[in-house]
């Protein structure tokens, strides 16, 4: 194969993972689903604010920065407590 094949190949996977990523990512975030009240992992208020800005939303903010973190680090994304 010719350099410029596999740079088409690379480049093609690339966005293939990319546009995957993007369509998992807009799923999560067009919800209809209701906000909650209360963080589903520790039972704190989520501010009427997040709760407006976030559709869906579920954890507090500080639940949801765990999470991500969990996430990036491939540790898991549950907050076991």
């Amino acid at each position: 194969m010719t350099f410029e094949l596999n740079d088409e190949m690379a480049q093609a996977a690339t966005e293939l993972q990319l546009t995957t990523s993007l369509n998992s990512i807009l799923r999560e975030v067009r919800t209809d689903k209701p906000s909650l009240l209360f963080c589903e992992d520790c039972g704190a208020d989520i501010p009427e604010a997040r709760r407006k800005a976030v559709r869906g939303v579920r954890l507090c903010v500080g639940c949801q920065e765990v999470q991500e973190y969990h996430q990036r680090a491939g540790t898991g994304g549950t907050n076991e407590r």
